[in-house]
């Protein structure tokens, strides 16, 4: 069958990898696959055109481009003639609705990957589009959750529960490999001795990913010269929020210790540069993927308990309430306290239960078969 995928932009984050892995996978198994964004000039366009996955844009003039934009999709569908059209994320979902009317009839599956998002922290047009997603939410032919929480967060503001199925994220646990030869290199790039303990938090700055707690319990943790730890943050945002986040870690006389790392295409190089992965998520999260990647990379972790973090952690690392510096700044002492050889055991216990549950292959195999039936 012909599946067209919709989504904003192929930029390096969380949700495009998963788009890029879906679409490798289901390419593989025999259906016609084409990837239409809304903006081009992604990092992850290159990938895509190397496995020989069909990409192509609308070029939309902005966020309030919609009258036209939706004119535009419509005649892509009528030209593309999908079986199954699977948005990804709220306003291509709210768009996807919107350019069935008097189309060609095909299946329309969304995707939801946040959880318990607080709009307070997002501009009007996000609280917007959240707002009118929920409100189209009955006309998709299925909605998939790529977490618990995040299904029990969308069927308790109105999102129908029995369209909606649970596949979480998929990990490929050959690319996060644990034989990496170029670690040393990272670590010198950034300043760090061999014989630093280092502590990396692996996202993009956003209020969602708390990374107040984290430079706070930094801050704490150095307080205890024990041990030789350099903190690592990897990732960007919005130049304004950065600024912020850039002058808080000043005020807390971090920066000796602290490292700023802007985007990095070779993940798998940075997470085994890490020895310790962190995630100080506040809220929105469903399925974190930094943590699955971590832990394949045989990365013990650190975590909040945010969205579906605690079940992916399981008994392979520690797990505090969210928005605590000072329990966070605890559980990253604790898990310094345990030793190289703890860390190393419960890394190779975090990247078992990768690949015991959190595999490409699971999360292809799960995503065709619905689109199967469904279609």
């Amino acid at each position: 069958m012909k599946i067209l995928l919709l989504i904003q932009n192929l930029h390096y984050g969380g949700t495009q990898r998963q788009l890029f892995y879906l679409a490798q996978g289901l390419q593989s198994r025999g259906h016609s696959i084409v990837v239409w964004a809304f903006y081009s000039g992604g990092l992850l366009e290159k990938p895509f055109h190397e496995a020989g996955i069909s990409i192509k844009f609308f070029n939309k003039r902005g966020r309030w481009d919609i009258v036209g934009f939706i004119k535009k999709l419509r005649r892509v569908l009528r030209e593309e003639r999908p079986d199954v059209v699977y948005s990804l994320l709220a306003v291509p979902n709210i768009l996807s609705i919107l350019s069935r009317f008097g189309n060609w009839p095909f299946r329309i599956i969304w995707g939801v990957r946040a959880s318990h998002m607080h709009l307070e922290n997002y501009n009007r047009f996000v609280r917007m589009s959240y707002w009118v997603e929920r409100r189209l939410a009955r006309f998709p032919d299925l909605i998939i959750v790529n977490s618990q929480s995040g299904v029990s967060h969308a069927v308790g503001v109105g999102f129908p529960e029995y369209k909606m199925v649970c596949i979480p994220n998929g990990i490929d646990t050959t690319y996060y490999d644990q034989n990496r030869q170029d670690i040393d290199k990272i670590r010198a790039e950034w300043g760090v001795q061999k014989t630093d303990i280092v502590i990396g938090l692996i996202g993009r700055l956003d209020p969602m990913k708390d990374h107040q707690t984290f430079l706070r319990a930094a801050s704490v943790f150095l307080q205890d010269p024990s041990f030789p730890v350099r903190f690592v943050c990897v990732g960007d945002g919005e130049p304004l929020f950065r600024d912020e986040l850039h002058a808080l870690a000043k005020q807390l006389k971090l920066s000796p210790y602290l490292i700023w790392v802007g985007p990095t295409e070779d993940m798998s190089c940075v997470y085994h540069a890490l020895d310790i992965a962190c995630s100080s998520s506040l809220f929105g999260e469903g399925f974190p993927n930094v943590i699955g990647e971590a832990m394949a990379c045989g990365r013990p972790c650190v975590v909040t308990d945010v969205g579906d973090s605690k079940l992916v952690v399981g008994d392979t690392g520690f797990v505090v309430p969210a928005g605590d510096y000072r329990l966070l700044s605890a559980a990253l002492l604790q898990m310094l306290e345990i030793g190289p050889k703890g860390r190393q055991d419960l890394g190779l216990k975090a990247r078992e239960r990768i690949i015991q549950n959190y595999s490409l292959e699971k999360l292809i195999s799960r995503t065709s078969d619905r689109i199967e039936s469904l279609v």
